[in-house]
């Protein structure tokens, strides 16, 4: 199963890491090779060693390129998101499924908070609702969540805002238009938000769409740029392109995201393949697929 956004090597696209978009014409595409073949050479030199003392480690044959691809399986492939949240490859590997988004099913009962009611009655008035949120690693409320809260700090919008499990005084005083939660169950939260603010992560990303919601993404680290890169090729929302944008950035992409209906279409469009895709269910059944190839396999 992959957790982020997918990695996989392809001769249509750069290396993944490189925040760089596929290319569009020829010489695009001549540079979008010599990087693959620049980052095939570096990761033999340094990347191999360790994949393959991992590898022995558990029992498993070595490998020559020692690349990222490795991590995959040859088997099977279980990619959370669509095709439309992706790049173009021509040259997927029938093995590799996208399987739409993998979460768990939602707990009832859930604790809210007692301003809760507050966001059904925002959207009653036609008034705009912004969930700004950095995820449960990367987060520093200076690199996101002050900078939304500043932007939009006596403006139409409801901000929540999600601390990723510091206490809520991490971020007193707040302004009058900003509520403050440790967690909230986003089954419930996004059908009542009109854009999210998030720094990238791919679970958070996919629950947002899903739920038809465009985003704007400020994320700097792990994966979380090239989250950004596939939310804006797909037209799901806007990519800050840093981690830590100004609240003047923050501003502009959340009136930008809120005035043009294009991305909330877009969202609802990719958020139904998502739903279309399967899931969980779909993800058993290819597992179950596999394992019964494989004992016919070996029974044969």
């Amino acid at each position: 199963m992959v957790v982020t956004a997918l990695t996989l090597a392809s001769r249509h696209l750069p290396p993944s890491g490189t925040r760089l978009l596929p290319a569009t014409g020829p010489v695009g595409r001549l540079r979008d090779a010599a990087l693959r073949s620049l980052v095939a050479g570096v990761s033999r030199r340094m990347l191999a060693p360790q994949v393959n003392r991992v590898r022995a480690e558990a029992g498993l044959p070595q490998r020559v390129n020692g690349s990222l691809d490795d991590a995959y399986s040859p088997q099977l492939v279980l990619a959370q998101g669509v095709p439309g949240l992706d790049y173009p490859r021509p040259d997927l590997p029938a093995h590799v499924h996208y399987v739409g988004r993998l979460a768990p099913a939602p707990q009832p009962g859930a604790l809210l908070p007692a301003w809760w009611p507050e966001l059904a009655a925002a959207r009653a008035q036609g008034r705009p609702v912004v969930h700004v949120t950095q995820g449960t690693l990367d987060v520093d409320p200076d690199d996101l969540l002050r900078p939304t809260i500043a932007a939009l700090t006596g403006r139409a919008p409801l901000v929540v805002a999600t601390t990723g499990g510091a206490a809520e005084s991490v971020l007193e005083p707040v302004p009058d238009n900003v509520r403050v939660a440790r967690f909230l169950p986003h089954d419930q939260l996004l059908p009542l938000v009109d854009v999210v603010v998030t720094n990238g992560g791919w679970g958070g990303t996919l629950a947002a769409v899903q739920a038809g919601v465009p985003l704007v993404v400020a994320g700097a680290t792990l994966d979380k740029p090239e989250t950004g890169r596939r939310v804006a090729w797909s037209g799901v929302g806007v990519d800050l392109r840093t981690g830590s944008p100004s609240g003047a950035r923050i501003g502009r992409a959340v009136a930008q995201v809120l005035t043009d209906p294009g991305f909330r279409r877009r969202a609802g469009e990719l958020g139904a393949a998502l739903t279309a895709a399967g899931g969980v269910r779909a993800a058993a059944d290819l597992v179950e697929r596999l394992l019964v190839a494989r004992t016919s396999d070996g029974a044969a």
